[in-house]
């Protein structure tokens, strides 16, 4: 298969249209890629490549590129223009140079017409390229791909610019479901890493994530940012990986699917399934930063140290500089008792990233272990004096860390207690695997905090019959609609006009009222035949954990996830019993 490297196009003295380098970048990756059997390069190879120049030869060998693509945009006389050369590499041959003219707010046409251009010349005109005009519809892309440039950059402020420019993309066009996943991703990344309050950020993500699978139930992207929801926010890990197995059904190549199957695999300590889904990101994105981290990390977990020294040396070729790998390269000297070399990385990121409390928790956490208390107080202090939010969990995780390696255990629990009340995204995952916990491990407190959190495999009973997230719009008799998967209903009870949905979210019940009868209910969940009327005031999700007891004259159903007993009506005792026998 042919392949095609595109270098981020410079932009000349237009401070401005900066954002455009990376957004041509992704746009071309994003046509070629749909519109032909061509591969493209990965985004990151692409930036590594135009930061670190390297001969067309070794393009060859090294990374098996068949064709260079570059370009620049300037300005001349008024007007934008884009100049873009093709190469073919083994004969360093330059196979099409042109300009194309550009209108900035529609620069998206542009790079459709460059596209076409190349692969005419690529693949002989045997590409399915149709070049259409869609100007009423570009705009969308274009806010989307300007949200996609300030989404790499991970942090707050750029998580909270990229979602400004995903629901600009939105407002041009509201059908376009990848947008809405997008958002829902950043909002998860906020719960994640507890740049906001968690619970608000995931609840947030959860109704555009549900958004757009609505919209498109065929896009990788939907089921993606609905299994980080899953993972972070409700820890069903089932649930979560019957939606990454989805989303890598329709996108076997979905990078992002396989990064977040490894961090599904790692929270069910599933450590070598979850190195297969690392060493696949790595293959395919060789030069990418947080696919090594990600792969260090497990090998942490694994204490398989002597592994994860080999891949900090090779991810520190890519990036020297790059803080996660030195926050990794700390912890693993931390474990290996190299407490000089790690206190020497943590100070590193620290200075690095001076609003980060965990770099300044494991450095005091260094500090205290080898005996100097006076320096890991002050970095305690250094802590308390950050601007950071209260709701989040993250003062309290840190905290908790710095008070661990002073041996308060109760402390300890009491901060990271809280931090869990939080709901912090990052803290499960750590808090299960890990060795820095390990001293607290055989505690009662710990156990008791793991079934809090849903890592003890017993506050979630895996229900084997779940299928991907299927999000349905439930209309009432007023404006109002509701977005829900039927999967989690656990019943509805009927009063008159008005219908109250129940379902469970992270081990507690929630309940929706709406203005639409039971009938009107039961009529838009025809399709899902797990959900069936039981009596004249409710219907019922036999997909739960149910028991029916009683006979045809008076029976019931009771789950130990419902706290009512749901009443089961004369005439549909014997078709629901014949349901209930058949699934189980």
């Amino acid at each position: 298969m042919k392949k095609v490297l595109i270098l981020p196009y410079h932009i000349d003295k237009l401070d401005d249209l900066h954002h455009l380098s990376e957004g041509i970048l992704e746009e071309s990756i994003y046509l070629i890629s749909k519109s032909s059997q061509i591969k493209t390069a990965s985004r990151t190879t692409s930036l590594y490549v135009k930061a670190n120049p390297i001969p067309l030869e070794k393009l060859k060998t090294e990374h098996q590129v068949d064709y260079l693509i570059e370009g620049n945009l300037k300005q001349i006389n008024g007007e934008y223009i884009i100049f873009t050369r093709l190469f073919k590499i083994d004969t360093k041959e330059e196979l099409l140079a042109f300009d194309t003219l550009v209108q900035i707010e529609k620069w998206t046409i542009s790079v459709k017409l460059i596209v076409k251009n190349v692969l005419n010349i690529i693949d002989g005109g045997e590409s399915n390229f149709s070049f259409k005009d869609t100007s009423d519809k570009t705009k969308a892309r274009e806010y989307y791909l300007r949200g996609l440039y300030h989404w790499h950059r991970y942090t707050y402020p750029e998580m909270l610019l990229a979602i400004s420019f995903f629901k600009k993309s939105i407002k041009e066009n509201k059908s376009l479901a990848v947008s809405h996943s997008a958002i829902a991703d950043c909002y998860s990344i906020i719960g994640i890493m507890g740049y906001d309050n968690p619970i608000l950020a995931f609840e947030t993500g959860r109704k555009f994530s549900n958004r757009s699978l609505v919209l498109n139930n065929k896009r990788s992207e939907s089921y993606v940012s609905a299994a980080f929801i899953d993972i972070f926010f409700d820890r069903n890990f089932h649930q979560a990986e019957i939606n990454l197995t989805q989303a890598l059904k329709l996108n076997s190549e979905n990078i992002k699917a396989h990064h977040a199957s490894a961090m599904n695999h790692i929270h069910k300590k599933q450590f070598n399934k979850a190195k297969h889904h690392a060493e696949i990101t790595i293959r395919e994105e060789g030069l990418a930063i947080p696919h090594y981290a990600m792969m260090i990390r497990i090998l942490i977990y694994m204490k398989d140290y002597v592994n994860a020294k080999k891949y900090i040396t090779d991810a520190l070729k890519i990036d020297k500089n790059a803080h996660p790998i030195i926050e990794l390269r700390g912890l693993t000297n931390l474990f290996l008792g190299h407490i000089e070399s790690s206190i020497e990385d943590f100070k590193y990121c620290k200075e690095t990233e001076k609003n980060n409390p965990i770099y300044y928790a494991y450095l005091a956490f260094a500090f205290a272990k080898s005996g100097f208390y006076a320096e890991a107080m002050q970095l305690e202090n250094e802590v308390r004096d950050l601007d950071l939010q209260q709701n989040t969990g993250l003062f309290n995780y840190a905290i908790g860390i710095i008070r661990l390696g002073f041996n308060q255990e109760k402390e300890f629990f009491k901060h990271i207690e809280r931090s869990i009340r939080f709901n912090l995204g990052l803290l499960p995952g750590e808090f299960l695997c890990n060795p820095i916990f390990d001293t607290i491990r055989n505690t009662f407190k710990y156990t008791s905090l793991l079934h809090l959190i849903n890592l003890d495999n017993s506050t979630y009973k895996t229900n084997q019959r779940e299928k991907p997230s299927q999000i349905i719009t439930i209309n009432t008799q007023t404006s109002e609609t509701f977005e829900i998967d039927p999967q989690k209903i656990l019943y509805a009870e009927g009063n008159d006009n008005y219908s109250t949905l129940y379902w469970k979210n992270m081990g507690t019940i929630e309940k929706r009222t709406l203005r639409a009868t039971l009938k009107s209910i039961q009529s838009q969940l025809r399709g899902f035949d797990y959900i069936q009327r039981c009596h004249k005031s409710f219907i019922i999700n036999l997909n739960n954990h149910l028991v029916l007891y009683g006979n045809s004259k008076t029976s019931y159903f009771k789950s130990p996830d419902i706290p009512i007993q749901i009443p089961v009506s004369r005439a549909r005792y014997k078709l629901l019993k014949e349901y209930i026998i058949k699934q189980n």
